[in-house]
């Protein structure tokens, strides 16, 4: 695969003129961005999706954006040759988006005739150490962690050009990849939102908005089909009434650190033959004060969302994931997480969570801020993030060297053949420095 950096420096710039399509002022770009180009602040948005960006009949702001192709993509080009366009919104670090690759590919094997159809690159839904945009705090996102997708929030064009590269490499994409500019005016405009879709017909204006890309009820390609066709009939018709089940894959009690945050996650299973629609409701949410909680499902959802609905296929599963946000003083709190079948009311579930936060041990040495180790209990790997040591020794609880290393900034231990139980890490520097953190392989 060519690397994107190779094609953007062999493209020529040229946008060409203003074509006659009437849209929206041009917001750019205006020139070739460099690579050394600093990404613009980035404002927080954490409001609703659904409100966000245009909405239907809105006409919509015209645009140049370069391509992973080697090329650049104007909307006012494109639908002046009379092909209506479907922007979908993304990052490498929204697990949502990853999800949704393949119906994206499947979109494209479908539609490609008939309908351009392109990803839009935005800011990082969920990075590592920085402010998710959504959220309006730190939220790396267990499914991340778990999947070693951990990238800070890029602060050149550059940067994020190459986390595209990174996303290129692990997964399949057949559509293009719009990169948006250092001051992201197409998330700004289009969004923020970090997985919506827009449907754009050739007159300029939102046929199709999802605020979330195909997300039940939502239905992509039945959406598309009636564009296309508006005597078509694609509903699905729900046959029968379908069963699930859940299952907890973590310990209901869980440790974290003050100012810390905690992950539980179980797994929903549909058990039965037709579609199973499911209501999922925070019963219990007594948490300690500054402490917040966030159910994350097929999405991932601002604190003050209680409740949602999900729908899952015959043998279709879903990870259910609770984030919960400690506060910086040592505490407990308490959740309860209720499940019910919308067609079934005696086809239900619960789960009872409780998290307590403890001040930094001193076997950690008074909490480091130059050091942050990361996921705390770990299950296939541990991480390191820190500018200060660059050395790690990892013990077992008989005081034997298992692991050691040099590291710069960051270290990757994966547990492979380690066994259960608790370890010592001791991260030292040339100085004579160290610091020692315990945690649990589970």
């Amino acid at each position: 695969m060519q690397k994107l950096a190779i094609c953007f420096l062999l493209i020529g710039f040229s946008w060409g003129l203003q074509a006659q399509i009437q849209l929206k002022p041009f917001i750019g770009l205006n020139k070739l961005p460099a690579f050394t180009d600093s990404i613009c602040p980035i404002q927080n948005y954490l409001g609703n999706f659904e409100e966000s960006g245009y909405q239907l009949l809105d006409t919509v702001h015209d645009f140049a954006l370069l391509n992973n192709l080697g090329g650049y993509f104007r909307l006012s080009e494109i639908l002046q040759k009379g092909k209506p366009v479907l922007l979908i919104s993304s990052s490498y670090t929204c697990p949502v988006f990853r999800g949704k690759i393949s119906e994206i590919n499947t979109l494209q094997a479908m539609f490609k005739d008939q309908i351009e159809i392109a990803i839009v690159y935005t800011v990082e839904a969920h990075p590592e150490t920085d402010i998710s945009p959504y959220f309006g705090r730190v939220n790396t996102g267990q499914q991340n962690i778990n999947g070693g997708i951990l990238y800070r929030q890029p602060k050149t064009y550059g940067e994020r050009i190459r986390v595209i590269e990174d996303l290129l490499l692990e997964y399949k994409i057949d559509v293009p990849i719009l990169v948006d500019g250092p001051c992201n005016e197409w998330w700004y405009h289009y969004g923020p939102a970090p997985n919506n879709a827009t449907l754009i017909d050739v007159d300029g204006r939102v046929k199709i908005k999802h605020a979330w890309f195909d997300r039940d009820p939502d239905d992509m390609i039945c959406d598309l089909q009636k564009f296309l066709n508006p005597s078509a009939v694609c509903d699905s018709i729900q046959q029968g009434i379908s069963t699930f089940t859940f299952e907890i894959k973590t310990d209901t009690v869980v440790n974290a650190q003050v100012n810390g945050v905690a992950y539980v996650s179980g797994t929903l299973t549909n058990t039965g033959n037709s579609k199973a629609k499911i209501e999922i409701k925070r019963l219990l949410n007594d948490l300690p004060a500054n402490w917040s909680s966030s159910i994350c499902l097929d999405v991932c959802y601002p604190a003050n969302v209680d409740s949602t609905q999900i729908s899952l296929e015959p043998g279709q599963q879903m990870e259910f994931i609770v984030d919960i946000f400690t506060g910086p003083d040592p505490g407990t709190g308490r959740l309860r997480m209720g499940m019910r079948n919308v067609d079934d009311q005696q086809n239900k579930s619960s789960w009872r969570i409780t998290v307590i936060s403890e001040s930094v041990t001193a076997i950690e040495e008074e909490s480091d801020p130059l050091a942050v180790v990361f996921p705390i209990p770990a299950e296939n790997f541990v991480r390191i993030r820190s500018r200060h040591y660059d050395e790690y020794q990892l013990l077992n609880d008989r005081g034997q060297i298992v692991r050691k290393s040099w590291f710069q900034e960051i270290a990757t231990i994966d547990r492979k053949d380690l066994n259960s139980g608790l370890y010592l890490l001791k991260l030292s520097n040339s100085s004579g420095q160290f610091i020692l953190k315990k945690f649990i392989f589970i």
